[in-house]
């Protein structure tokens, strides 16, 4: 399901220009075939996001925030998850202050680098009951948007390098059936990506989004084409 085709229609959702909200259940960015280092040379890249988590880590145990913050270098690059818990209140999107300390952190440290960023909203199964979200989806999508306007609105980060997904309840990372498991899928990813020398391809997954975010040169193969009388 894409929200937002188009970054003028994000534009007037929330006041700003920036990457387009993509609402899926396929594969994150970057995820399909890993990406290019800087320069070519994938040794610089690996060296540069070791050093880039090894200081958002100390800053978050300087902040007592270890428990509430992850941070994982993988093939697409960092992964720093806020923890619903430590980071947001229960069925709202509002960015608390100790979430603000931990994403200036990751600006001063990755806004030299040119890296991509994206932000990604996960939820537990649990149905969303009452406040200002219809569901899960609403609720992952407000949570990542915030986090983004925050960046950009507030900080000035640059929103060229900004995109912002909300993946509701379909990427778990802890079992559902627990209290402990929905608490680890209940969280914000800020995923610094690895450099790429191109416009990064989400492809769908089987059974999966029927639409990601695609190169504005190019159309994936497998994507579902439109017929004439769809259109």
């Amino acid at each position: 399901i894409e929200l937002f085709q188009t970054p003028a229609e994000l534009q007037a959702y929330q006041g700003i220009s920036a990457q387009a909200v993509v609402m899926e259940g396929s594969p994150g960015i970057g995820s399909e075939g890993g990406s290019k280092a800087k320069d070519g040379d994938p040794t610089n890249d690996d060296e540069e996001l070791g050093k880039l988590a090894k200081d958002i880590r100390a800053i978050a145990d300087n902040l007592n925030l270890k428990e509430s913050v992850s941070v994982k270098v993988e093939e697409r690059g960092i992964t720093i998850s806020l923890a619903e818990a430590g980071f947001f209140q229960s069925g709202d999107a509002d960015v608390s202050p100790e979430a603000k300390k931990v994403i200036d952190a990751i600006i001063a440290k990755a806004g030299d680098t040119k890296h991509p960023l994206v932000i990604e909203g996960h939820t537990d199964n649990r149905p969303v009951r009452g406040g200002k979200y219809d569901d899960n989806w609403d609720l992952s999508s407000g949570r990542a948007t915030n986090v983004l306007k925050y960046m950009v609105q507030t900080k000035a980060f640059d929103q060229s390098l900004l995109k912002a997904t909300a993946y509701g309840e379909s990427r778990p990372v802890g079992d559902n059936s627990t209290e402990e498991g929905r608490a680890k899928n209940r969280r914000v990813d800020i995923v610094i990506l690895r450099q790429d020398d191109g416009p990064t391809i989400v492809k769908p997954a089987e059974g999966g989004a029927k639409h990601g975010a695609v190169d504005k040169d190019s159309e994936d193969e497998d994507s579902p084409k439109k017929t004439d009388d769809e259109e």
